[in-house]
């Protein structure tokens, strides 16, 4: 649920959306989160919600689970897709306001216009810790970074054994998810601000972002 609670961080500059998140670290209810929506109409005509494509009720069923294709990957997890469209769907028979689903995917996560200075100094580290290892001939590591404090916000890196990373999932803990089960705590926030700090000049050529392109010898 990680990045879907970091939907959150669009508040830092005083907006109040998304007003509802929901992560796969809480049981889901279709009933809850009806209510939830209806109480958000009352305050504001436009609701904006956001949610994990992993949540699921309390039995274990996803919620997208009509609507996924039923494939996994090497490690037998589910792909998991359709979530908005199936609470889109919800919410247009059980409240019968207007609706739309937006899925963000690759192209979230691949937004390399809106990079911060963080995501970039660390990326560089990391890689570098990487290219050291394969260098040195170090193998059955990962390159890992350690976050040492929040204010200021200070990280080191190194590596971690390959065994204690593959197939694990660290999971947003219960100080980061507010009672309902709808909505992050000030703790996530915390946590998640100072990742996303500093701003990167994007070079931008013919009017989109210019990219590098390496040729068949990589330069």
């Amino acid at each position: 649920g990680w990045l879907t609670a970091s939907a959150a961080c669009a508040r830092l500059n005083g907006g109040n959306k998304p007003q509802l998140i929901y992560l796969p670290e809480r049981p889901f209810s279709d009933d809850a989160f009806v209510a939830d929506v209806k109480a958000e109409l009352e305050k504001d005509c436009a609701v904006l919600v956001a949610v994990s494509e992993g949540v699921r009720y309390a039995d274990g069923t996803y919620v997208s689970e009509g609507t996924a294709s039923g494939a996994v990957d090497v490690f037998g997890h589910k792909y998991l897709s359709g979530a908005a469209r199936a609470l889109e769907s919800l919410v247009r028979e059980r409240i019968g306001c207007k609706c739309r689903s937006v899925e963000l995917n690759l192209m979230q996560r691949c937004a390399g216009h809106i990079l911060s200075a963080t995501d970039i100094e660390e990326s560089r580290q990391l890689g570098a810790m990487a290219a050291a290892c394969a260098v040195s001939g170090t193998t059955g590591r990962m390159a890992s970074v350690c976050r040492l404090s929040d204010k200021p916000y200070t990280a080191c890196y190194g590596t971690t054994d390959i065994t204690e990373v593959a197939n694990l999932v660290r999971s947003v803990p219960d100080a980061f998810i507010n009672d309902a089960g709808n909505n992050v705590t000030d703790a996530f926030i915390d946590y998640a601000a100072p990742l996303i700090r500093g701003e990167v000049a994007v070079a931008y050529e013919n009017g989109i972002p210019a990219h590098f392109v390496l040729d068949r010898e990589g330069k």
